[in-house]
């Protein structure tokens, strides 16, 4: 570990913490799992009021962020008396990120193409979808480009003697 950071850079177990933005891009890679439980939720009123987000609830939606809700699992666990498990899945965990943002690219690439050739016009969906995208990618940029993602998940806390 390079200890490049200054000293409010480190947790209570000289563990590097994430930044605020990748803790954003965590949130945001499992966007499709709040659009799912917000959409099929069993109270009446709200299912009225999130009916629109049935349209990106899918199966594959589901899929896209699973990989980034294992990592926000292991940043919980990331405790020095957490399991081999977690520790590998932090290791692990820039990769996962990637992988929820490639697949959530491919899902709102498929629905705007979709769109496209039905109306050859962008909605406001499209647009919105659009705009998921450009952020899906500067996410995958900052993922890759910025070394204190690496550090971080390079960083785990040690077990104890």
């Amino acid at each position: 570990m390079d200890w490049a950071y200054p000293p409010e850079s480190f947790d209570r177990y000289l563990a590097l913490k994430p930044t605020f933005l990748l803790v954003a891009i965590m949130i945001y890679c499992t966007l499709p799992l709040v659009f799912i439980l917000l959409a099929y939720n069993p109270s009446p009123k709200l299912q009225v009021a999130f009916m629109p987000l049935q349209h990106y609830a899918t199966p594959f939606s589901l899929l896209c962020g699973l990989p980034a809700a294992l990592v926000i699992g292991a940043w919980v666990k990331r405790l020095p008396d957490s399991g081999n498990a977690w520790r590998h899945i932090w290791r692990l965990g820039k990769w996962l990120l990637s992988l929820s943002l490639v697949s959530q690219l491919l899902l709102l690439y498929s629905q705007v193409h979709a769109s496209l050739w039905a109306s050859y016009a962008l909605t406001t969906k499209d647009r919105f979808l659009l705009v998921q995208m450009g952020l899906s990618l500067l996410a995958l940029y900052y993922l890759w480009r910025v070394r204190r993602v690496s550090d971080v998940f390079d960083d785990f806390p040690s077990k104890p003697q």
